[in-house]
């Protein structure tokens, strides 16, 4: 089974050219046999997948620009083995480390990027996000990997808890007890919610 793919960026106008063209030159190339089909409308039609592009924070760190691979398959073990498998295969963390340093984040500002995975069969989404200002000491790579066995196992364990299970890495610290959302649009709130939280103190 094919797994089919979508990307997208938030950010001001220089990450998202820096960010495409490293993205295009790493990533894309690898995504471009028969295992992988590139497919944007394979997520227009998923409500809880909608995104609304306007700045946010996450639990008071600033987010100076997102890089977001949205991603299809199935849960059921063979073909999640296979979609494993692929991830392997993928660059990311060599991508983040350039991103990081082409663009120059600020002090205070944080890189996220995303895998959003959306298992037709159980019509049920795991966001993947990881936070970070530097690669350095970080194995992007094997830390994205283990996020997606933790969300797999928790699924398996406990079933479906709500449209979108979220699993966070900040700072090469994994969270692997998710966050439970409606949608991409509510996670954004929620980081809103936390921010707010934070400032009353």
């Amino acid at each position: 089974m094919k797994t089919t793919y979508t990307f997208a960026l938030e950010g001001h106008s220089r990450f998202i050219s820096e960010a495409s063209t490293i993205r295009e030159d790493l990533l894309e190339p690898l995504l471009e046999n028969d295992e992988w089909e590139y497919s944007s409308r394979s997520f227009e039609n998923i409500p809880s997948l909608k995104l609304d592009f306007r700045p946010k924070a996450l639990g008071g760190l600033e987010v100076a620009g997102a890089v977001m691979l949205f991603l299809g398959t199935c849960f059921a073990k063979k073909v999640f083995d296979e979609f494993y498998d692929r991830l392997l295969k993928r660059p990311v963390g060599e991508m983040v480390d350039m991103i990081i340093k082409k663009v120059k984040l600020p002090d205070h500002a944080y890189l996220e990027y995303r895998d959003i995975v959306y298992f037709e069969d159980i019509d049920t989404s795991v966001v993947i996000r990881l936070l970070l200002k530097t690669t350095e000491g970080i194995d992007v790579d094997s830390l994205l990997l283990e996020g997606h066995k933790a969300a797999h196992e928790y699924l398996e364990a406990h079933g479906k808890k709500a449209e979108i299970h979220c699993h966070k890495i900040v700072d090469g610290k994994l969270d692997v007890n998710p966050g439970f959302f409606s949608s991409l649009d509510h996670i954004k709130a929620s980081d809103r919610e936390q921010l707010k939280t934070q400032r009353k103190f």
